[in-house]
């Protein structure tokens, strides 16, 4: 019996240093072309797609929060490994901000892109957002730990009406 044991964890042992794991699971390229002109048809306005040089779109497509505004949703991971969000709606209201600001207060105003954002932040969870409206739909940057410096990033490559 003790030798069947021995044997057996031989196996084991042998099996866990032969056998290749690898060390992160690769995420599928995100067709944000495709999913561009989706929401483009579903919300009625051309929806950005600007990629920073260094950046990786995670996610890309149209979604409802509790504001209950359809929303084109793409979720960036920087070249330092932070999280940016773009998000942009066929309009606007508070339920809309709220949510997805995380309850962000306004603290002033940044002009990027030869547009002036309104900045709003939650220092608490860390999330700095820029909110730009127009009259055919609102455009907000969710910056997680990058604050206004990630959030401008984006905001300056984004072809929005001043």
């Amino acid at each position: 019996m003790l030798l069947a044991t021995l044997a057996i964890s031989a196996l084991v042992i042998l099996q866990v240093l032969l056998v290749p794991r690898p060390t992160s699971v690769q995420r599928p390229a995100i067709d944000l072309g495709s999913a561009a002109r989706a929401a483009t048809a579903e919300l009625g306005f051309a929806v950005a797609t600007e990629v920073p040089p260094g950046w990786t779109v995670r996610s890309a497509d149209v979604r409802r929060d509790s504001g209950g505004l359809a929303t084109w949703t793409v979720n960036y991971l920087t070249d330092t490994d932070r999280y940016v969000g773009l998000l942009q709606a066929p309009g606007w209201n508070s339920r809309w901000q709220s949510s997805l600001t995380h309850g962000g207060t306004p603290t002033g105003e940044l002009v990027a892109g030869g547009v002036t954002w309104q900045v709003l932040d939650k220092p608490e969870k860390e999330v700095t957002s820029l909110m730009f409206r127009e009259p055919s739909r609102t455009t907000l940057i969710l910056a997680k730990a990058g604050g206004a410096a990630d959030a401008r990033i984006l905001a300056d490559r984004l072809k929005l009406d001043s």
